[in-house]
């Protein structure tokens, strides 16, 4: 598949990595595709955020990369200050976004298995 074309919602898209099986980040996607815009999208200001995730080149630190979004997102604020004031652009390691999803199951079973253990006593 790699190298191949593929039509995604009517549009071609070239095959350039497949992840292994099982892997689906964030929990339920089945592909990524490149970001595509509209004009009109592009023009749109107002919308409040938009995610990606992204791969650090190697040799460059987490603090290198944060360093540059955060200049990143000031020049936006002074390019486009009616919306861009107040808006921050943050990165966060694979690990950390994960565990914002899985914290809370894992959680409820460390209680049932707390509850069932303190219950057999």
């Amino acid at each position: 598949m790699l190298g191949r074309t593929v039509q995604v919602n009517g549009r071609a898209a070239t095959v350039v990595g497949i992840m292994p099986g099982g892997y689906a980040y964030p929990v339920g996607t089945e592909a990524w595709v490149p970001l595509s815009l509209s004009t009109e999208q592009r023009d749109d200001r107002v919308q409040p955020a938009l995610s990606l995730v992204a791969r650090l080149q190697p040799g460059v630190s987490g603090n290198q990369a944060e360093a540059e979004l955060e200049t990143f997102a000031a020049r936006l604020q002074k390019q486009f200050p009616k919306t861009n004031s107040g808006r921050n652009i943050l990165s966060l390691p694979m690990r950390q976004e994960e565990y914002e999803y899985t914290a809370p199951i894992f959680l409820m079973l460390q209680a049932a298995a707390i509850f069932v253990l303190t219950g057999l006593r």
